[in-house]
């Protein structure tokens, strides 16, 4: 499949329990896998099976991932969805869309450069322009 078409959701960082239960750093809201049924590992599709918070990270169980020994396998790796399979609500976008943006000042009505990344800080977010 063309990585275009992918949008990246998570990396795995480590596994949890004995039972291939995997943790995951999630790049997406919360609440971003109880809403999607199967995800891309190393170009393999998985069902995920459930889905729960653990602290910062979310554990997920996948199907045909019954052990320790499985889920070490994919530890680090990243996990994608086909970017079809997004379904966004009015209003809502993904950072990427909309990066390349052109900034505009209202006050001064001019054009003061183009968004080039949007860091997510505990009190506000910060939007970088080129």
């Amino acid at each position: 499949m063309n990585n275009e078409k992918l949008l990246e959701c998570g990396k795995i960082v480590n596994t949890h329990g004995i039972r291939g239960e995997l943790k995951v750093d999630n790049y997406c809201d919360d609440g971003f896998f109880k809403k999607i049924k199967t995800v891309l590992i190393g170009g393999t599709e998985y069902k995920i099976k459930a889905v729960r918070n653990h602290g910062a990270f979310v554990l997920l169980t996948l199907e045909g991932i019954e052990t320790v020994e499985q889920a070490m396998l994919l530890k680090n790796k990243a996990i994608t969805i086909p970017r079809a399979d997004l379904k966004l609500k009015k209003g809502e976008y993904l950072y990427q869309d909309i990066y390349g943006f052109d900034v505009y000042d209202l006050r001064t009505e001019t054009t003061i450069g183009k968004l080039k990344e949007v860091l997510e800080r505990p009190a506000s977010m910060v939007y970088v322009l080129d």
